[in-house]
């Protein structure tokens, strides 16, 4: 019940490998750290795959056309966020289709060159990096060389190394 007006929306893809994981637990975890401003979340589940894979993108953006056929979200706040898997998705999604969202915050996600993940095209949008110095699942490094080239692009990037392992603190998020 939020009226006429456009909200926000916040998107957060979970982790969890190629068939674990659910978004499912995140709606609960949500409700625990309750929000500023009035915002629409979603919390999609993806179809056994992995958010980087064609397919996924493609059932994703799907996923985002019908919430915003049905919501009144406003089409120049859409935030995208999500770790681990989800974090590999945000930086995969978020860069092939940049011209959609605000702003990106990958979690504990994965970067490397062979997955052709075009950052060049995050250049120009807020980016929040979070990831555990001490994560033996998804190791720095990647987050680290992906903080480094957006530095050379002069992107709006920030990169917050944590003192913790693979799951980012929920109030970090």
């Amino acid at each position: 019940d939020y009226g006429k007006e456009t909200l926000p929306l916040v998107i957060y893809l979970h982790g969890g490998g190629y068939n674990s994981g659910s978004a499912d637990n995140m709606v609960a975890l949500a409700t625990l750290y309750p929000l500023k401003e009035k915002v629409i979340m979603l919390f999609p589940n993806h179809l056994k795959g992995w958010w980087c894979h064609p397919h996924e993108m493609a059932y994703f953006l799907d996923t985002l056309t019908a919430v915003m056929i049905r919501w009144r979200v406003d089409p120049k706040r859409i935030y995208l966020m999500g770790d681990s898997m989800g974090g590999n998705g945000t930086w995969a999604i978020g860069s092939h289709c940049f011209e959609m969202f605000a702003a990106v915050s990958p979690g504990s996600g994965d970067y490397k060159p062979l997955y052709e993940i075009p950052l060049q095209n995050l250049a120009q949008k807020p980016i929040r990096i979070a990831h555990g110095i001490k994560d033996p699942v998804v190791p720095i490094a990647g987050a680290r060389d992906a903080f480094a080239i957006l530095k050379k692009l002069n992107a709006p990037v920030e990169m917050h190394e944590l003192d913790c392992g693979h799951a980012v603190p929920m109030e970090e998020e």
